[in-house]
């Protein structure tokens, strides 16, 4: 089943912020998303905000409907910011 993959504008502006392969692993990750979907682990059990290590990186994205993935930010480490971003 293949899922679609959206990314909001903070997320694409974040992509600017990495390196040659850190930008490659991060789209490797979302074409793997795109194609199996779930990944990753729930920030909270309360929230519809999930997170997904790669390497260094977190790609953070809610799960909208049956097949549907949003990505909300793609963030080095874990700060104040980037959890205001989530939420």
């Amino acid at each position: 089943m293949a899922f679609k993959l959206t990314i909001n504008g903070i997320a694409q502006k974040d992509m600017r912020l990495f390196n040659n392969k850190e930008t490659f692993d991060i789209v490797k990750t979302l074409d793997k998303m795109e194609s199996i979907g779930q990944m990753g682990e729930p920030i909270h059990a309360d929230l519809n905000v999930w997170v997904y290590r790669v390497g260094r990186v977190r790609i953070f994205f809610q799960k909208k409907g049956k097949n549907e993935i949003m990505i909300l930010t793609i963030a080095k480490g874990i700060g104040p910011l980037v959890k205001k971003r989530c939420m």
